[in-house]
């Protein structure tokens, strides 16, 4: 295999995984819909998403991930051997829970909200965390919704919200028992029109001192420039941030939304170097 097919098939499979989140992305928000009570899109719309991803995946997708992605690495190092071997046993897996996710469908086709929650368990398990935007961030039927949901939720404050607005939204869901929520600062909206944002750092010990949640921080939303994500990011460590949320493209100017703030992979690497110091300089680790 020479390196321009190797490069070719690892961008076709960046595209399919990209193809396949949004797929499952919007699987999600079908059942949220249905769990609002409102008028549910036609099933057969989440029965053609099931079909796309049984049907895409299998005959496309996962042989060329086995062939040009696994294979090269297991010809180069023994290093991920056991995350490879997961991930093929996720491939075979998955036919599985496709089937029951089928079979749930067809249950909720037939007898309704009643059997809801089962259709919701069945479609989380192909998530890991849900992300609450911060468009959404006082969308309280979604935040009730996805406080019944038992992944963890990254709530982001929103543009304009204050910190106790922000911690209110946090209650929502917390009432509905998911206890797994993450605080996110990604900037709010200020008078200032140089940067895309102006990214709170006040925030950080505030709610840290507020509230028992982690608190992550996105510098690359907060400031939406990327000569200045790396300084706010170490200023986020200093003060006290759980962890960074921050946007990474090998080639920016090619990207379809937010190039201009994303860091070059090399830029994130030396981020994390300096961030790792700086946070050791004020007794953390990073």
């Amino acid at each position: 295999m020479n390196d321009t097919t190797e490069r070719a098939a690892l961008h076709v499979i960046r595209l399919d995984l990209k193809r396949l989140a949004s797929v499952t992305e919007t699987m999600l928000d079908f059942v949220r819909m249905l769990g609002e009570g409102g008028s549910p899109p036609d099933p057969i719309v989440l029965r053609a998403m099931l079909y796309y991803i049984r049907e895409y995946p299998e005959q496309f997708h996962h042989p060329m991930e086995d062939r040009f992605l696994f294979a090269a690495l297991r010809s180069r190092t023994d290093d991920f051997d056991d995350v490879l071997d997961e991930l093929q046993c996720e491939h075979i897996e998955g036919d599985v829970r496709l089937r029951n996710l089928e079979h749930a469908l067809t249950r909720f086709e037939l007898k309704g909200e009643a059997v809801l929650l089962g259709l919701r368990t069945l479609m989380e398990q192909y998530v890991d965390c849900l992300q609450v935007g911060a468009r959404n961030m006082q969308n309280f039927s979604l935040l009730k919704e996805v406080g019944r949901s038992r992944l963890p939720v990254m709530l982001k404050r929103g543009m304009s919200a204050t910190i106790k607005d922000l911690l209110m939204s946090a209650e929502y869901i917390l009432s509905e028992g998911n206890l797994n929520v993450i605080l996110c600062e990604r900037g709010i909206r200020t008078f200032e029109t140089y940067t895309r944002n102006t990214l709170d750092l006040n925030a950080i010990p505030v709610l840290k001192k507020e509230t028992h949640l982690p608190v992550v921080v996105d510098p690359t939303h907060g400031i939406g420039l990327r000569d200045h994500v790396a300084s706010m990011a170490i200023a986020a460590v200093a003060a006290g941030a759980d962890a960074l949320m921050v946007e990474v493209h090998n080639s920016p100017e090619n990207a379809r939304s937010d190039g201009e703030q994303a860091l070059l992979p090399a830029e994130f690497a030396d981020l994390m170097q300096r961030a790792r110091a700086v946070a050791e300089a004020v007794g953390r680790a990073l």
